[in-house]
């Protein structure tokens, strides 16, 4: 059996694991919706928005103030019947104690 060294190297480790694991967490999140959309998951997908946010895409359209108003609209639902992926790329993560920022791309094909 190893020693587990001092109490600072076991903080250190135990820092660097939770780092991790929030990454892992915050990537899951992000890269979760995409799928759930293309599913038609409407409540997996609206689980990624915070309850207050409005989903915003269509600069002369108004926001939908709902998280999963958007996927069950007909629009929405039509596009995903005739084939469509989210597709994100990775995450880039920054994570300042309990606090994080996260930015990525993000792209929808469609079957036409």
């Amino acid at each position: 059996m190893l020693p587990l060294g001092t109490n600072a190297e076991l903080a250190g480790w135990e820092a660097r694991l939770r780092r991790v694991e929030d990454e892992a967490a915050i990537r899951r999140l992000i890269l979760s919706y995409g799928p759930a959309a293309d599913a038609g998951l409407a409540d997996l997908a609206a689980s990624t928005w915070t309850h207050d946010g409005v989903y915003d895409w269509d600069a002369n359209g108004t926001p939908h103030d709902s998280r999963a108003a958007m996927l069950r609209t007909d629009g929405h639902q039509n596009l995903i019947q005739t084939g469509a992926a989210h597709i994100a790329g990775p995450p880039l993560i920054n994570i300042d104690g309990d606090t994080a920022t996260a930015i990525t791309y993000s792209l929808i094909m469609r079957r036409d």
